[in-house]
């Protein structure tokens, strides 16, 4: 890679994303094949996984499955995980599906709030600080959004930037959380990733 005073420079470290929901049975693995379909489509480079907080080993739950089978994805063979320290550690940028597994977060390592946000907040800071730089790394980029956060966000305990959780709901429920996960990945995974 050649910078713009002509000086080569080394390749940009690979992203890494993690999506973390409670269980790791129903928004973490949707938003994780959503975004791992999208850099595949734009033929970009990165790791994609997702986790829980509760213990894992359990199938994705139907509904899940049902929702982005009409999107032309298949999430059957997903088993879930649960969140581990070397996760958290592994990945640049750590996206949540509420503001309490930010919360949560915390206990894992004070430092990943830096890069941790709910995806409904990054969506906002996105639109705020703009486009990742091209000499800018994933984790440099969300340390900027951190930035652009309000004083306290952190520790707001309101449920505004929560996907909502479609676990004990009817189909319709899935459907509208998958449709939500999939406008919000497009349009964050955008401002990540501009082509």
């Amino acid at each position: 890679m050649v910078d713009a005073a002509g000086e080569t420079q080394a390749p940009l470290e690979a992203p890494t994303l993690l999506f973390i929901c409670t269980a790791n049975q129903c928004r973490s693995p949707m938003a994780e094949a959503l975004a791992t379909s999208w850099v595949e489509q734009h033929s970009v480079t990165a790791g994609i996984a997702s986790a829980g907080l509760l213990p894992g080993d359990v199938a994705v739950h139907p509904g899940s499955v049902r929702a982005l089978r009409r999107r032309g994805i298949d999430i059957s063979a997903h088993r879930s995980r649960q969140l581990t320290p070397d996760l958290v550690n592994w990945a640049n940028l750590v996206i949540t599906m509420e503001r309490t597994h930010l919360m949560s977060l915390a206990e894992f390592s004070p430092t990943v709030i830096d890069r941790a946000f709910p995806l409904r907040e990054l969506d906002a800071l996105a639109t705020l600080i703009g486009p990742r730089r091209a000499d800018e790394t994933v984790l440099a980029w969300s340390t900027r959004a951190s930035a652009a956060r309000l004083p306290g966000a952190v520790l707001h305990y309101g449920t505004d930037d929560d996907v909502a959780d479609p676990m004990g709901k009817g189909s319709r429920a899935f459907r509208r959380t998958a449709e939500e996960l999939d406008v919000l990945i497009n349009r964050v995974l955008g401002y990540v990733f501009p082509l």
